[in-house]
């Protein structure tokens, strides 16, 4: 009788065990959209650890152009207005981290992106670009908000 008692206590603690794991596993990892409302809404708390500090106005303005290369790391550009500058950045455990800061830019070649994401991507991850503006076939197309876009916002065409 208690060695059932037993058993069942014991199968609901595993149940209850692994209902945790695989809920913090899979699900704690926002979506793209939850994870650009987050880089948007946190912007000025994201900027202060970053790499590079911003010029004359001491803020960095929203980023422009977003870039996942995995469920939770992301290229992301942003300027103060006078330089431009990439970063990528970590979303995890409700927070943002730099990774790796790169410089004064605002794309990088083929063959450079290609390498990053060699080292930082995931080859099962499909990429997605989000940006405020670009231009297709000689026009420039402005949105009001970071909207996904099929082209590769970093890498610059030649």
């Amino acid at each position: 009788m208690y060695q059932k008692i037993l058993t069942v206590i014991l199968v609901i603690c595993v149940i209850t065990i692994g209902y945790f794991v695989y809920t913090k596993t899979f699900v704690s990892v926002p979506s793209e959209s939850q994870i650009l409302s987050r880089v948007l809404s946190n912007w000025k708390q994201i900027q202060i650890q970053l790499t590079p500090k911003a010029g004359e106005s001491g803020t960095f303005n929203q980023p422009t152009k977003i870039q996942f290369i995995t469920r939770d790391i992301f290229f992301v550009y942003y300027d103060d207005g006078l330089v431009d500058h990439i970063s990528l950045l970590k979303y995890a455990n409700g927070s943002f981290m730099e990774i790796q800061y790169f410089g004064v830019m605002s794309t990088f070649s083929e063959q450079s992106w290609k390498s990053l994401i060699g080292i930082y991507g995931n080859d099962s991850y499909h990429i997605s670009n989000y940006t405020t503006g670009i231009s297709r076939n000689g026009t420039y197309i402005d949105f009001k908000s970071l909207t996904k876009v099929p082209e590769n916002v970093f890498v610059h065409s030649n």
